[in-house]
């Protein structure tokens, strides 16, 4: 079986926001939605090389290749890291303004 391009392609994935959204939804699209044509037209031609070849691997294995899922699984808990480590942060700006509003 030839590699996985969620592990030939990874490094590049790791540097693209795009790509690295591509997978998110491919792993969870509810959680992850991706708006396609959006996406694809603001590909380069290597990145979007790159999305054809994810989209084909997942047609053909779909959940069944463990490479994918373990990208889609670090990607999707760093993700919601970032989300939780922006939430604290507003919540401590929030909590600023109100202390010097009191003020």
């Amino acid at each position: 079986m030839e590699q996985s391009p969620f592990v030939t392609h990874r490094g590049k994935i790791l540097l693209q926001e795009r790509l690295q959204a591509l997978v998110l939804h491919l792993y969870n699209c509810d959680d992850w939605p991706f708006n396609l044509g959006n996406q694809l037209t603001q590909l380069d031609s290597e990145n979007l090389a790159i999305a054809f070849a994810l989209m084909h691997a997942y047609h053909q294995h779909g959940e069944n290749d463990p490479d994918f899922l373990d990208l889609g699984r670090q990607l999707a808990n760093y993700q919601i890291e970032r989300r939780r480590q922006f939430d604290a942060e507003l919540a401590q700006l929030d909590e600023e303004a109100r202390r010097d509003a009191e003020e």
